[in-house]
Formats: structure tokens, C-alpha cells, sequence
């Protein structure tokens, strides 16, 4: 339709526009032209005539069918400068040629299009498909590793219950062999009994000249006979079977606490990877070390030294106690980061608020505006609460996690190399931004190495950046 419209808006276009697409002009010698030539045909011809001329009609189509030029048309060169059609039938079939070949290249270009996208279409399904065997290899990996773990603990589950069932056997052989004689005895005994009552009752039914012989004897023997003491236990085998019962009592609390243990730690490591999957890069801020404390060129790493540098006492700068502040400063969500620890013997690491006093002394608790943990020379572990909590931890902490939610008021620690939980400050109360927090001091040996911020973006689950104005900006894990 478009090649239609310029053709007919162009120069000298509208005249062969006219004469392909309106009613040619009849005059009296064309209409005695055409009554000629009706007269001369058949009826049979007349009638596929005008049946050719109603199915011409009846398309509808923009495509004009061809048609006997009535007599020869001649045209102007002004009509179609660049040469035009000698007759309309020429020009329908030059503009239906060209109007085909656009939806040719239309048709061809869809087509590479969907030969293109079908392609891709192959690769995404070959890809989940290796996705997916990779990931049920795991699984089934997973699996065999469960089983396993779990056949070992079964195996030694039922090597202990063998022992203790054959300390029972031992325990019952010792109370028959210990018990078996004195029972022994008392049946003799009363076998024994059992006869001198018979003589008695005997003798109590005969005359008396009878009743009087052996009289003495009889009674002799009667009054030989002891009542017997009370009847105790041994004393090794009681001892034996508290004993027993001890281990017993042990093997019943230590499998509850197996089972408990398991389960929570468990949890702890999911809650712990959950943590991880709102990380976020933190580096130190040059402006808010203390004098003495060294930072290295990526403010990743701290160290403490006796040598104090000459830095500007700008108002962020710490004055008086070798504390470092975080970047960036966190004003809501939930936010996570790492720090190595190593060996150190005197640490305090967590967070603070961004307005905390940072000249002279400073006391690390939750109401001057810090939510902490510390190592005290290398031996004891506190949460910095008011008064402080002690942490009695199985193991030296080397790489800490911490897990703040703003939003929520909590502050969590785990130890990232055990995967668990070490302590959380609850119902705490923001006022304002909030800052990653580091203390050291030097007391030799191990102690002197830095701490580390550890990069994040090396975790799987790592979601967070840092936005241009300093503040944490989360996406969504």
C-alpha cells in the first residue's frame, strides 16, 4: 500500500495512478468497439467473461487484475520520468513485484529471528539441563555423605551398646556367683530345720515313755539353731550396679545433648549463611584512627604501634584510645561482615553509633552507644553488656562474623571458623547511623600481627555494595 501511495503522490504519478486504478473514460466509438466485440463472441465466451469479471470484484484486493488494454495507450515521458509502464497491466505488475519482494525480506528477516531465538532457546534448555545434573551430582553427593556419616555413628552407637551389654552379662554372672551360695546355704538350712521340726512334731504325738527318750538330744539341737540376720546385699555388687547405673544415667544425657547439639547446630550454620547473604565490603576510616594505629593502603588490615604518627586532631580522630571506625555508616536493613582475628591476645571489635565521644576516655557498653565483644590477654572472652558477660567459648575465636539488623535492634557474633553462634545484643537501641568498631592495643609476640577485614565479595551469597554518599545500599540476595 505504501509503494501505491508514493507512487501516486509522486510526479506525474496521480495521472497513471488514474489510469490503473479508475474506470477508464467511455466514448462512443469505444462503446461501438466494445458492442463489436461482444456481438462477435459466443454465449459461452460471454458467460466466462463476465464470470472472470465478478471474481476480479469479488477479491477485493489492492492488486488490480490484468486486463486487454482496449486499444494501445501511449504515455508522456513527464508522466514517468524514469520510465514508466507502457500499459497499466505493466504497472500493477511492477508495483505487486515490488510490494512481494518487501514481504520476502520481511518473511526472511522474521525467520533469522526466530532461527536465532530457537538457537538460544536450545542452548538456555542444554545449560539447565547441565544445571541440573550438576546439581542433583550434589545432592546425591550430599547424601552419600549423610548416610555414611550416619552409618559411623550407628556403628558406634551399637559398638557402646554391645559393651554395656556385656558389662550387664558380667554384672548378672557376678551377682549368680556371689549370691547362688548364700542361697545355697539357706537351703540346707532349712532342709535341716525342716527335720528337727518333723522329730519335734514326732515326738510331741508319742506316749510319754517314748516322748521322754532322746528328749535331751532333740532339744539340744533345737536350741543350737540361731535366728538368722537380715538379709544384705554385697556391698561390691551394689557398688557394681551404681556404677551401672551411673553410665547408664551419662549415656542418656549425653545422647539428649548429641541430639540437642546437632540440631542447634544446625540451625546456628543456617543462620549463619543467612547472615552471609546480606554482606557488605567494609574498609577503616582513615579519619577516625587513632595516632598509633597503622592502616595499610587498602584500609583492610590495623595494626598497633608504639609509635605514634603525626596526624591531624581532626574532630572524628579517636585521642586517647587506639579505636578505628568503619565505612560505611549504616542507617537500616540488616548488614554483614568478617574480621580475622588471628592470634591477637587484646582485641574489641563490633559496632558503634556514628556520634559516639571520641575524645578522651571511652567506655565500650551498650549505653554510651557500643555493641561489642572482647579478648582480654589472650584468655578471656566478654561481651562488652552492662555488667559485662563472659563467653566461655570451646574455642579460640580466629575469624569473627558480625550480623547487624538495624531495623530490629540486634547485633550478632558467630564464630565463622566453628559455624556457630557466640553472642547477640537484643532490644538495642539506635540513635542514628550506626559504624563497624575496632580496638587494639600491643602486648607482644603473636599480638602484634593486624587485624583483617575480610573481603566479602569472595562469599557465595555476597549482595550488598556501598553506595556514593557512604551509606550501606542493599540489593536483594
Amino acid at each position: 500500500m505504501s509503494l501505491l501511495m508514493e507512487l501516486r503522490e509522486s510526479r506525474g504519478g496521480r495521472d497513471a495512478f488514474n489510469v490503473l486504478f479508475q474506470r477508464p473514460r467511455v466514448t462512443p466509438e469505444s462503446e461501438r468497439r466494445r458492442e463489436g466485440r461482444s456481438q462477435s463472441l459466443t454465449p459461452r465466451e460471454v458467460r466466462g467473461s463476465r464470470q472472470a469479471q465478478g471474481s476480479a470484484r469479488s477479491a477485493g484486493s489492492v492488486h488490480v487484475h490484468e486486463r486487454a488494454c482496449p486499444e494501445p495507450l501511449l504515455y508522456s515521458s513527464s508522466s514517468f520520468p524514469h520510465g514508466g509502464p507502457s500499459c497499466p497491466a505493466s504497472a500493477q505488475r511492477s508495483l505487486h513485484t515490488a510490494g512481494q519482494r518487501g514481504y520476502e525480506e520481511q518473511i526472511q528477516s522474521q525467520l533469522d529471528h526466530l532461527r536465532r531465538v530457537k538457537d538460544l532457546k536450545k542452548r538456555r534448555r542444554a545449560q539447565g539441563e547441565q544445571a541440573r545434573a550438576e546439581l542433583l551430582s550434589l545432592t546425591q553427593m550430599e547424601r552419600e555423605k549423610i548416610v555414611w556419616e550416619f552409618e559411623q555413628l550407628y556403628h558406634s552407637l551399637k559398638e557402646q551398646e554391645y559393651r554395656l551389654l556385656a558389662r550387664l552379662e558380667e554384672l548378672d554372672l557376678a551377682i549368680y556367683n556371689s549370691i547362688n551360695g548364700a542361697i545355697a546355704q539357706f537351703s540346707c538350712n532349712i532342709s535341716h530345720l525342716s527335720s528337727l521340726i518333723a522329730q519335734l512334731e514326732e515326738k510331741q504325738r508319742q506316749p510319754t515313755r517314748e516322748l521322754l527318750q532322746d528328749i535331751g538330744d532333740t532339744l539340744s539341737r533345737a536350741e543350737r539353731i540361731r535366728i538368722p540376720e537380715p538379709w544384705i546385699t554385697p556391698p561390691d555388687l551394689q557398688e557394681k550396679i551404681h556404677i551401672f547405673a551411673q553410665k547408664c544415667l551419662f549415656l542418656t544425657e549425653s545422647l539428649k545433648q548429641f541430639t540437642e547439639k546437632m540440631q542447634s547446630d544446625m540451625e546456628k550454620i543456617q543462620e549463619l549463611r543467612e547472615a552471609q547473604l546480606y554482606s557488605v565490603d567494609v574498609t577503616l576510616d582513615p579519619d577516625t584512627a587513632y595516632p598509633s594505629l597503622i592502616l595499610s593502603d587498602n584500609l583492610r588490615q590495623v595494626r598497633y604501634s608504639y609509635l605514634q604518627q603525626d596526624l591531624p586532631d581532626n574532630p572524628e580522630r579517636f585521642n586517647l584510645f587506639p579505636c578505628v571506625l568503619g565505612s560505611p555508616c549504616f542507617i537500616a536493613g540488616r548488614h554483614y561482615w568478617e574480621v580475622e582475628v588471628g592470634d591477637k591476645a587484646k582485641w574489641t571489635i563490633g559496632v558503634c553509633e556514628d556520634s559516639v565521644c571520641r575524645k578522651g576516655g571511652v567506655t565500650s557498653a551498650p549505653q554510651n552507644g557500643f555493641w561489642a565483644v572482647s579478648l582480654w590477654y589472650g584468655k578471656e572472652y566478654w561481651a562488652l553488656t552492662s555488667p559485662m558477660t563472659a563467653l566461655p567459648l570451646r574455642t579460640p575465636l580466629q575469624r569473627v562474623g558480625i550480623f547487624l539488623d538495624y531495623d530490629a535492634g540486634e547485633v550478632s557474633f558467630y564464630n565463622v571458623t566453628e559455624r556457630c553462634h557466640t553472642f547477640t545484643f537484643s532490644h538495642a537501641t539506635f540513635c542514628g547511623p550506626v559504624r563497624p568498631y575496632f580496638s587494639l592495643s600491643y602486648s607482644g609476640g603473636k599480638s602484634a600481627a593486624p587485624l583483617i577485614i575480610c573481603p566479602m565479595s569472595g562469599i557465595d551469597g555476597f549482595s550488598g555494595h556501598v553506595g556514593s554518599d557512604g551509606r550501606s545500599m542493599e540489593t536483594s540476595p
